[in-house]
């Protein structure tokens, strides 16, 4: 299908920088982060969620971890596919990598932080449940969309960093 097709040539695309696959020396975290955006009235728009039964945990971006032997933009389109049904979409490019360190845990985390681009009719809010193999499975998130110069300061963990970088 088109959509098949899409994923193959953007991880062509990617896999021209990916160093997601590296050795695990056990000590870093790989995650992925996505910004996924779209125009609305003429303004770019970031796809943001939160966890409905765990508002604590605040607003996010599609995120997850890189699993062993898998490359960066592959974990990307199959985290953002999991997390919010979404798979009509075009990747743009990796945008950053970056190390961040949880100061709930400590540990290091190397993020490596996509740009895809919805189409403009997607839906404006919509609940998805995570279908994934680990903790997250059954979660439900309530997806968004709001203005990109408001994201950065509202994002938890950080999300934000990279949004200056965006195409």
């Amino acid at each position: 299908s088109s959509v098949e097709l899409q994923h193959l040539i953007s991880d062509w695309i990617c896999r021209k920088h990916d160093d997601a696959r590296e050795s695990d020396d056990g000590t870093t975290l790989k995650k992925v982060l996505m910004y996924v955006t779209r125009t609305q009235n003429g303004k770019p728009e970031l796809l943001v969620f939160e966890h409905r039964d765990q508002p604590a945990a605040g607003l996010q971006v599609p995120a997850g971890t890189i699993e062993a032997g898998e490359a960066a933009v592959t974990a990307a389109w199959r985290e953002l596919y999991e997390e919010s049904g979404l798979s009509d979409v075009t990747l743009i490019d990796r945008i950053d990598v970056e190390e961040w360190r949880n100061p709930a845990t400590g540990r290091w985390h190397r993020r490596h932080f996509y740009q895809f681009r919805a189409r403009d009719d997607v839906a404006d809010r919509w609940e998805h449940v995570v279908t994934s193999d680990a903790e997250d499975n059954g979660l439900v998130f309530c997806f968004r969309w709001m203005a990109i110069d408001l994201a950065e300061q509202q994002l938890a963990a950080d999300h934000g960093s990279a949004l200056r970088r965006l195409l």
